[in-house]
């Protein structure tokens, strides 16, 4: 019994849903330690800019000691989000405003 089809159209509008590309702001990309406590640290030091986080996604990193986050962040600049996740980031990778 088929119940519905799922195509790559909609596979594509989640996974836009999902990193926020429909909302105006900040996307950041980068690595993470994997320690307990990293993604409220995070969540803090956008807050402490004036920032609001509309989505996160966390995927494994390059090796079993961190992690790969991507951040869409509104209601602050790119500069004060990248100063503010800096200290925390292992390694940014990518930086994106729209």
């Amino acid at each position: 019994v088929v119940v519905g089809i799922i195509t790559e159209t909609d596979i594509f509008k989640t996974f836009l849903e999902l990193i926020g590309a429909r909302k105006p702001g900040v996307r950041i990309t980068m690595y993470v330690k994997d320690v307990r406590g990293e993604l409220a640290r995070m969540a803090k030091a956008v807050a402490d800019v004036g920032g609001n986080i509309v989505a996160t996604v966390e995927v494994p990193g390059t090796d079993s000691t961190n992690y790969e986050v991507l951040l869409k962040v509104t209601e602050a600049s790119k500069d004060a989000v990248v100063e503010a996740l800096k200290p925390i980031a292992v390694r940014i990778i990518d930086v994106r405003e729209g």
